[in-house]
């Protein structure tokens, strides 16, 4: 969460126009429609790498199931991309997070039942 916070905090510090409040949501829509592709960019990291880790850190916790923690996870992060994607207007291809996020935080869990069946007994 820390690392999305980061992103999404050094993109407004890059990208929002000076003495913009974008608690509101005018100003937020305007912000979001006049974004770069690096801007847009760092955003889909963000999200994308906030699913991949938490979804890690789930699979790490979990005491018998991995695989299906991770996948619990990713699938609230695609509720909040899906959200944010119906709500504000984004370009098309910013809907390749929602694949994305599920698909490692399929990895994650993936990762972490290798590494348990690694581990000696």
């Amino acid at each position: 969460m820390s690392f999305n916070v980061a992103l999404i905090t050094l993109n407004a510090s890059w990208y929002a126009p000076p003495g913009a409040n974008l608690a509101d949501v005018a100003q937020l829509h305007q912000w979001i429609d006049s974004m770069s592709f690096t801007g847009l960019l760092m955003v889909l990291t963000a999200h994308v790498g906030h699913a991949a880790f938490v979804s890690w850190v789930a699979a790490r916790l979990s005491a018998s199931r991995p695989r299906l923690m991770a996948l619990l996870v990713g699938f609230v992060t695609v509720t909040g991309s899906v959200q944010m994607l119906t709500t504000y207007t984004s370009p098309s291809w910013m809907v390749v997070e929602v694949p994305l996020a599920l698909g490692l935080a399929w990895w994650a869990g993936r990762v972490d039942a290798k590494r348990r069946i690694a581990l000696p007994r």
